[in-house]
């Protein structure tokens, strides 16, 4: 079995996601990563001068190639789950763990570098609640698991995925 980890950009994913396929001696994949190196451009760049319905096919392009077989951390884009083909696929070769918490606490991590483009509004503190607001709701329906990560450090977060990982993994 895979593990699949969905939620909000920002919520630690790709961090959280190393950690465990690290202590479970899985392979680590972030589809977002995969979209960069197999098309030589940020997921922003994308975004930006193509559009997101352009990134949501190559996403989807990426997601639905993902293979069956095993004993893989996946971390997904933020929107990966916007679209139903992509769960079914990825509720098919995997255990789906969605980390949830507040968004105001999200959008701090998710802005601590700056701005992304998918927040490139005059107002990016609204665009972002309005995210929470839409699909946290998907990702709880979508998901298996939930970790809630408010008020905990990324080792707690990673300690307690890899506490469940260990479960799914047997």
């Amino acid at each position: 079995m895979n593990i699949v980890l969905c939620g909000l950009p920002g919520c630690g994913k790709t961090t959280c996601g190393k950690l465990l396929a690290n202590q479970l001696s899985w392979e680590f994949m972030d589809t977002d990563l995969f979209i960069e190196s197999t098309f030589s451009s940020t997921c922003r760049d994308i975004f930006l001068k193509q559009g997101e319905q352009h990134f949501r096919k190559l996403e989807k392009k990426i997601i639905q190639n993902l293979p069956r077989d095993t004993s893989k951390v996946i971390a997904v884009g933020g929107g990966a789950l916007l679209d139903c083909d992509n769960i079914l696929h990825l509720k098919s070769i995997g255990t789906i763990v969605y980390f949830c918490g507040s968004w105001e606490s999200l959008y701090s991590r998710a802005t601590a570098n700056g701005i992304p483009a998918y927040l490139d509004e005059k107002n990016p503190l609204q665009a972002y609640k309005r995210l929470s607001c839409e699909r946290g709701p998907l990702y709880k329906k979508a998901a298996d698991y939930t970790i809630n990560i408010d008020n905990k450090t990324i080792q707690q977060v990673a300690l307690e995925l890899y506490n469940l990982g260990k479960n799914i993994g047997k």
